[in-house]
């Protein structure tokens, strides 16, 4: 289960983080000012705090733990792909296509995307094994994965009286 959860926050995370970074490099100015210090905010919140409170609000499960951490997790992969679409939006080839007629659908779907593609596999990669780490603890806790379930941070969890146990051979 916390591979699913893990899987859902990266595809979350990365979805709402590169929305955020084509929507900012895209229109620049008072929008792109709005959304880095959105982010700054968010910045100042760990996941696992934001977990936290979503269990206390939404009830202890996997979805409301991964449902935080995905919004914690947005910020870092809207700041990475932010720059990098920054940088592929003020290419001359894009200008040139603007002047063509090109909408800024077309462009962002058929030039920026693709573009920006590989760093957006490489942040689902880092994110997918940060949230297998943050689930699992969420889970120890007792606010994810609840028992019977099977998960890394519940196992730990039941057996921590036997790991605590001073036991010599």
């Amino acid at each position: 289960t916390t591979i699913f959860g893990a899987g859902f926050v990266a595809i979350v995370a990365i979805f709402i983080g590169t929305s955020l970074a084509l929507l900012s490099a895209w229109f620049g100015g008072k929008t792109d000012t709005f959304l880095s210090a959105t982010l700054d905010v968010l910045f100042a919140f760990p996941g696992i705090l934001l977990a936290v409170v979503a269990a206390a609000v939404f009830g202890a499960s996997l979805f409301s733990a991964a449902l935080a951490l995905a919004i914690a997790y947005s910020p870092y992969v809207a700041r990475v792909l932010r720059g990098a679409a920054l940088k592929e939006r003020a290419m001359t080839y894009i200008s040139a296509l603007e002047v063509q007629g090109f909408g800024a659908w077309r462009l962002t779907l058929r030039h920026l995307l693709p573009n920006i593609s590989a760093l957006i596999v490489a942040q689902g990669t880092i994110l997918f094994g940060f949230a297998m780490v943050d689930l699992a603890a969420i889970s120890f806790l007792g606010l994810g994965v609840q028992p019977p379930q099977a998960d890394w941070g519940v196992m730990v969890s039941t057996g921590q009286s036997g790991v605590l146990q001073d036991r010599k051979s």
